[in-house]
């Protein structure tokens, strides 16, 4: 989204066209992919792609990660846990205890789907509690098992990436959840009217010569207008509550509101169970409870 979003040749890229996640263009993005042994060049087996995927995403032994180079280890602590735990065994091992509970297990194949991960990047401006509120709400409308949420910001862009099972109906179901309705393009349509319907978040469509905002609503039509629309905003005269950049990124600004940011250096911890994986303080915080 905020641009092509495009399927990866080799399983649902969690990219823009095989573009990394911390090169995503500016706005509004979300990409997916199936994880596998074969998908997650360190692992062996199944059972150890979530742990590794984890690894990454909690910033804990990993090294040698091909994106490691541009992550800021000085923002590091400004990164938040949504869902789940905080270490990458200790996320595997909830994986393992879900599936077990389940009496499901993974298959004996390279290929075998061992989880999907879901990667979303707010607009400028939006990397606020109800905008993860609603982001959470679709990804677990999606998918049964969410084990794990974080959220990044010490890359280019904050942006975060959810691990959930590939089990759909009590069933290992990794094939068929990526296609039907769990196909790439219907669940990009799905997310971007869910995000439109709960927070009036759009993704404008920029000309390749003009660069006019081609959007449903009444958005301004050219830069200059843009402009005038957004100092009008900041000095609190009427219009709408969301911005719609000329640029295509969907700059939007909620007016009014006074929204703080928790400490995220403090340790998180486990808050509540549902459907045996534990949410954290800062799901709390991103709840408003």
């Amino acid at each position: 989204m905020g641009g092509a979003v495009k399927k990866g040749a080799a399983d649902r890229s969690g990219a823009l066209g095989g573009v990394p996640v911390d090169e995503w263009p500016e706005g509004l993005n979300i990409g997916f992919k199936s994880l596998s042994a074969r998908s997650v060049g360190r692992a062996r087996q199944a059972s150890e792609v979530v742990e590794i995927c984890a690894s990454h995403n909690l910033r804990q032994s990993n090294k040698g990660h091909r994106h490691r180079s541009r992550i800021d280890p000085a923002r590091t602590p400004l990164n938040s846990v949504l869902v789940g735990e905080r270490s990458p065994d200790a996320v595997a091992a909830e994986a393992a205890g879900v599936l077990a509970g389940l009496g499901l297990s993974y298959a004996d194949r390279a290929d075998a789907v061992a989880a999907f991960e879901v990667a979303v990047q707010p607009p400028s401006g939006w990397d606020v509690p109800e905008f993860w509120r609603a982001v959470l709400e679709w990804v677990e409308g999606r998918f049964e098992y969410v084990i794990s949420a974080v959220v990044h910001r010490d890359q280019r862009r904050p942006h975060a990436h959810f691990l959930a099972l590939p089990v759909l109906g009590g069933r290992m179901a990794g094939r068929d959840m990526q296609r039907g309705d769990f196909g790439f393009p219907i669940m990009v349509r799905d997310f971007r009217q869910h995000m439109r319907a709960a927070l009036g978040l759009r993704v404008d469509r920029p000309d390749a010569i003009t660069r006019l905002a081609l959007t449903a609503g009444r958005g301004p039509k050219t830069h200059a207008a843009a402009a005038r629309r957004d100092a009008a905003l900041m000095r609190g005269h009427g219009g709408p509550a969301v911005g719609m950049d000329i640029d295509g990124y969907g700059h939007s600004t909620r007016l009014g509101r006074s929204m703080s940011m928790p400490a995220m250096s403090r340790i998180a911890q486990p808050l509540c169970e549902r459907n045996g994986v534990a949410y954290s303080r800062d799901f709390e915080w991103m709840m408003g409870l």
